[in-house]
């Protein structure tokens, strides 16, 4: 690996970057200037985090680990050490979805604790880029306001700018997801298939399935949980007739078994395995009227979920407080599912210093993950009402096929996960599966993706 290709990867990528700033102010000054001071925050936070470790800073010396990592994010120094190994080796290796791409760039940008972090600055540069592409150059006023909360979203989330000041996977994860979702929404609200909407067509096809790809390679659920979303948001434009029926059918009979095919030779683990097995069981389990594998899954998550409860730790969502537990009653009962479903999902949207109050239960977190989990919370409880309140303000101007998407992919997410993960900081980091989809409700309002019913829809008034 030349030193001459490390400087010049650096080099184009800091280029990438400032052109990235000027890219995403064209649509919104007020886009433009956020973005920038999240690329700053990053950059300089990264950066002192790093330094602080390799050289042995007295800073927070209990929390380095030394060569650039701290106990905060003990998993990036893993990362590293694996793509490091593919970098130089070209050696098998665990989570190929990030893993592996990480380990081209390292191949390129140099191996050394600040390539993982330089790829995440790129990768939150590729994510708003994405979303200024897809909302346009010229914009009406909602559509200015919904781009300028999506770049809000990306730039100062707390556990986006986390991950990337640690250089985890979280930001390329949230990258690929944005990059999927204005790819597939592409493909179906573009114009008709013409020879001059074809390479834009063929070019989301492609980006779209190699992002699943990634997807399913990091977090197979995840994959399988789109996949669903999508076939859904195509029931619903069928219905509604949006951009037309004949469409609609048309591309779910192509897009879906290919999505399904990409998932299953992509996917990391056995959730791809686990899913087929449960739908080749739903035949006989109709004819015997019985309940098919697993129960159709609900078992799966139980045993996911005690799994989860046996690790332990001192954030458990399971431990109720000693107030909440009846005299008589063993402290470690296990609640119902829908219980345990409904204090998952309060973790989700209430701050850790109330959870306990609203959901019984007895958190044991340091003051600093408690700080970082409540200011997270709070970000993401009032983006997601901003959204909310723009997309009721301005219904007349939504898109119906992005805010399908969004809202089914949230909800599709946001159920199994707050049931299953009972680690309340896993369960914070991991909000980002449920944050992404919801901001990209925002992508409703873009003028790109206006869709509506097909004109034959439209009923003609006949004079008398």
């Amino acid at each position: 690996m030349s030193a001459a290709l490390h400087i010049a990867t650096v080099c184009l990528s800091i280029a990438a970057l400032a052109w990235a700033c000027r890219f995403v102010g064209r649509g919104s000054r007020l886009a433009g200037l956020m973005f920038t001071a999240g690329l700053a925050i990053r950059a300089v936070g990264g950066g002192f985090l790093l330094a602080a470790s390799y050289f042995g800073w007295p800073l927070m010396t209990s929390l380095q680990m030394g060569n650039g990592f701290w106990t905060l994010a003990s998993d990036a120094q893993e990362y590293y050490r694996l793509a490091g190994l593919v970098a130089e080796r070209w050696q098998d290796t665990i989570t190929p979805g990030y893993v592996g791409p990480l380990a081209m760039w390292m191949r390129a940008a140099g191996v050394n604790p600040a390539s993982p972090v330089l790829f995440g600055l790129v990768m939150y540069a590729l994510s708003a880029v994405t979303l200024a592409a897809a909302f346009g150059g010229k914009q009406a006023r909602a559509a200015e306001r919904a781009f300028d909360l999506g770049i809000a979203a990306l730039a100062f989330s707390p556990m986006l700018v986390y991950a990337g000041v640690f250089g985890l996977k979280d930001v390329f994860f949230t990258t690929l997801v944005v990059v999927m979702a204005v790819a597939y929404l592409t493909l179906l609200v573009a114009a008709p298939w013409m020879p001059v909407t074809r390479r834009t067509r063929v070019l989301a096809a492609a980006v779209g399935a190699v992002a699943v790809w990634f997807i399913a390679g990091m977090r197979a659920y995840f994959a399988i949980l789109l996949w669903i979303a999508i076939a859904a948001t195509y029931a619903g434009c069928l219905t509604a007739g949006i951009p037309s029926r004949r469409r609609a059918w048309m591309q779910a009979a192509v897009v879906l078994p290919a999505l399904a095919l990409v998932i299953t030779f992509g996917a990391e683990g056995n959730y791809a395995r686990f899913v087929r097995a449960m739908i080749a069981s739903l035949p006989e389990a109709v004819l015997e009227r019985r309940a098919p594998l697993a129960h159709g899954g609900i078992d799966e998550l139980d045993r996911r979920r005690e799994a989860i409860d046996d690790y332990g730790g001192n954030s458990m969502l399971s431990r109720r407080s000693e107030t909440d537990v009846p005299a008589g009653t063993a402290d470690s009962a296990a609640p119902s599912r829908l219980e345990g479903l409904a204090v998952g999902l309060s973790a989700v949207v209430v701050p850790s210093s109330l959870l306990g109050r609203v959901a019984g239960v007895d958190l044991r977190i340091g003051s600093s993950a408690r700080l970082i989990a409540d200011a997270d919370t709070l970000v993401f409880d009032v983006i997601a009402a901003m959204i909310l309140w723009m997309v009721i303000v301005n219904r007349r101007d939504v898109s119906l096929p992005p805010l399908l998407f969004g809202v089914l992919l949230a909800v599709l997410v946001a159920l199994p996960l707050a049931y299953v993960m009972t680690n309340y900081g896993t369960l914070i980091r991991l909000r980002l599966l449920v944050a992404a989809p919801i901001w990209l409700v925002t992508l409703a309002l873009a003028p790109r993706f206006a869709a509506r019913r097909a004109p034959g829809r439209i009923d003609q008034v006949r004079p008398v």
